[in-house]
C-alpha cells in the first residue's frame, strides 16, 4: 500500500476517530477459570495524515496481542509499518498492520499474519478484529501517554523515515 501523499487531503476525519476505545468482557481459559478481559485501542493524531496507534487485545487463556506505532492515512485506513528491528519475521517479512475505518467500526487487517506472529500469543491475532466506534471516548491521560517511552520511540522511529513528521506537542 502506498502512503498518503504529503499535502493531500486526508480521507479520514482523524478528529472523529481519535480517542480511546475500550471493551471489557468475560474471558477464560481451557480449565474453565473465568476472568475479565479488556481490549483497548488508543488513537492520537500527530498531523493531518498520521496518528499514534496503540492497542492491547485479550484472548482465551490469557493470550494477548499488543502493538504500538505511528500509522499513516491511506485511503479509508490507517496503516502502520512497524519500523523497529524486531518487526521482521524469520523469513524477512515486515509487520504492516491496517486499521480500516468503517462507518460503525474500526477493523484490523493483518492478512499475512506477520504482525500476529511477532506481537501475539498463540490464541491471539489482529486480522478481522473489530472495535465499535460507539465505544470511543476522549483520552483523559493524553499527557501521560505522550510522555511515555512507547510514544516517543514510535514517533522517533517514524520520523527517521518520514522527515515531514513534526515533533508532537
Amino acid at each position: 500500500m502506498a502512503a498518503a501523499a504529503v499535502g493531500a487531503e486526508p480521507q479520514i476525519d482523524l478528529a472523529a476517530v481519535a480517542g480511546v476505545y475500550k471493551h471489557r468482557f468475560r474471558n477464560g481459559d481451557v480449565s474453565g477459570a473465568r476472568f475479565q478481559g479488556e481490549d483497548i485501542l488508543e488513537i492520537v493524531p500527530l498531523t493531518t495524515t498520521t496518528v499514534y496507534l496503540k492497542t492491547h487485545l485479550d484472548f482465551l487463556n490469557g493470550h494477548t496481542c499488543g502493538i504500538h506505532g505511528v500509522a499513516d492515512v491511506d485511503g479509508d485506513a490507517l496503516v502502520m509499518t512497524d519500523g523497529s528491528t524486531n518487526a521482521v519475521d524469520p523469513l524477512g517479512h515486515r509487520c504492516v498492520l491496517t486499521l480500516r475505518v468503517l462507518p460503525t467500526a474500526l477493523r484490523f487487517e493483518d492478512p499475512e499474519q506477520i504482525c500476529k506472529s511477532l506481537n501475539c500469543g498463540v490464541r491471539g491475532g489482529f486480522n478481522g478484529v473489530e472495535v465499535a466506534r460507539a465505544t470511543r471516548r476522549p483520552i483523559r491521560y493524553l499527557k501521560l501517554l505522550k510522555d511515555s517511552a512507547d510514544f516517543r520511540t514510535a514517533v522517533d522511529e517514524h520520523r527517521a523515515s518520514h522527515a515531514e513528521l513534526p515533533l508532537p506537542p
